[in-house]
């Protein structure tokens, strides 16, 4: 059951935001109230900033970060200054923790890749592709990702010889394709079939 607002002399108590989070640290049951309330933006904040970043995380996902941050959050409040608004400083905590996240999920999908044997990729487009739609598609892609997919594509040339082509490493070249890929996936189901090849 939640709790009752404090009466608005209590809550008017605390003049700025840095003496509020001193008094919550303190065990003060008004401030830590009133900061628990403060924190519920959470996971606003990041299913804002999920969006931002083409939504990877699912409705869990943004609930098991929310609990994180506000795990960090309160063991790092000795640390807000009051310079900038709560919220703003809670801000960079949620894009901080979701940037870690996505760096950490990259890094598990590039090793994962690492371990599958190239033969196992799929090394071409199947014959009936219409390769107008498929290099229209490869445009809008960042030229770094196009780069590989194509000749891996079209050509079917291995991961390795794509690196030397470029002066990149295989693995480098493994983890393009693979974003590449998954944001064609992403397109084509955003916008439909119509733009499949």
């Amino acid at each position: 059951m939640p709790r009752p607002l404090p009466p608005k002399n209590e809550q008017a108590r605390y003049s700025d935001q840095r003496e509020l989070a001193l008094a919550a640290l303190r065990g003060e049951p008004v401030a830590v109230a009133r900061l628990a309330r403060n924190m519920r933006i959470i996971p606003r904040i990041l299913r804002v900033l999920n969006r931002r970043f083409a939504s990877p995380f699912n409705d869990q996902d943004i609930e098991d970060l929310s609990q994180d941050i506000v795990v960090l959050a309160w063991q790092r409040l000795d640390r807000f200054q009051g310079q900038v608004p709560f919220d703003s400083w809670i801000c960079k905590f949620c894009e901080f923790t979701l940037r870690n996240r996505l760096r950490r999920d990259r890094i598990r999908k590039t090793s994962a890749l690492d371990k599958v044997p190239e033969e196992a990729l799929p090394q071409t487009v199947p014959e009936d592709f219409n390769e107008e739609a498929f290099e229209r598609l490869l445009e809008k892609l960042p030229e770094p990702e196009a780069q590989v997919i194509r000749p891996r594509c079209t050509e079917g040339v291995s991961f390795k010889e794509i690196g030397k082509r470029l002066g990149l490493p295989s693995n480098t070249v493994k983890t393009r394709y693979h974003r590449g890929i998954q944001r064609l996936r992403t397109r084509l189901v955003v916008h439909g079939k119509e733009e499949a090849p």
